[in-house]
């Protein structure tokens, strides 16, 4: 973790949209189950910072 406001960032906006996902599952009379719902938040958080991490080893070389 060299960069803690950014993973913080990141994971702010994994759960904003998490958030949006379940209102409109809710709005449309879907339910989610919790686990898989952690179960993806986790694999989308890996997946985004592991992009970000990626993208800031190709500008620097």
């Amino acid at each position: 973790m060299k960069h803690p406001i950014k993973d913080f960032l990141l994971t702010i906006a994994v759960i904003i949209l998490l958030i949006a996902v379940n209102m409109i599952c809710n709005v449309t009379h879907h339910e989610l189950d919790t686990t898989t719902t952690i179960i993806i938040t986790a694999i989308l958080s890996t997946i985004f910072h592991g992009g970000i991490s990626s993208m800031k080893v190709e500008k620097d070389n």
